[in-house]
């Protein structure tokens, strides 16, 4: 039997939580980065006051099952970025990342933004551009001297 996903508004309680899902979605998922780019990108579980206050400025929105805890989630600014997207590996592909998207764009449009904009990860690309994003265009950029490829992507809403 597969596990009931809930979506729920995120709390100062999940953000630890979500940190642990950022780390070994970024790790675990797809692999369309290398291990050496994989950890640039999150070297270690993002968890403390940073991170916190980073959470604490958005409007968090989070995915999760009794037995697990948050398997996923997003996150996005006042200026309409998008900045966090993050499912766990054996949920990916389950319409966990729409259910959280739809949610968002939802408060994004009583918020009259005129757009929603990301940096998309290869990975996360596809799963943007069914949503209705359009690339601005390609980008890399250095972490921890490590390059990474992304795309600048939009929404106009």
């Amino acid at each position: 039997m597969q596990d009931e996903i809930k979506i729920r508004k995120g709390t100062p309680e999940d953000w630890d939580a979500l940190a642990e899902v950022f780390h070994a979605a970024v790790h675990e998922g797809a692999v369309a980065y290398t291990p050496e780019q994989r950890a640039a990108w999150s070297p270690a579980s993002k968890a403390g006051p940073d991170w916190s206050l980073r959470l604490s400025r958005q409007s968090v929105v989070l995915a999760e099952t009794e037995p697990h805890g948050p398997i996923g989630f997003m996150t996005l600014e006042l200026n309409g970025y998008l900045d966090c997207a993050y499912i766990l590996a054996g949920y990916q592909g389950k319409g966990v990342f729409r259910r959280l998207y739809t949610i968002l764009e939802a408060a994004a449009r009583e918020g009259n933004e005129r757009r929603i904009y990301t940096h998309a990860s290869l990975h996360a690309r596809p799963a943007f551009a069914a949503m209705g994003y359009t690339v601005i265009k390609p980008e890399t950029v250095a972490v921890e001297d490590v390059w990474l490829p992304r795309f600048l992507m939009e929404k106009r809403l």
